[in-house]
């Protein structure tokens, strides 16, 4: 089963992340006030372009 986010997110933290030149990957927990001991947290893998930062795929758990 996937998890997904709280219904209303009222924070959001990064709680981890490492970034080099070409590629990153960045980790955040993202919870509401009712759920504060409970967040769901997201692994995001990017990559660098031109453009900025691309997601290359993510990973929610809870």
């Amino acid at each position: 089963m996937e998890a997904a986010l709280p219904q209303e997110i009222d924070y959001i933290k990064l709680v981890k992340h490492q970034l080099d030149h070409e590629k990153g990957k960045l980790t955040y927990e993202f919870y509401s006030s009712e759920e504060i001991r409970k967040p769901t947290i997201v692994a995001v893998d990017v990559i660098h372009k031109p453009e900025g930062w691309k997601i290359r795929s993510f990973a929610m758990d809870s």
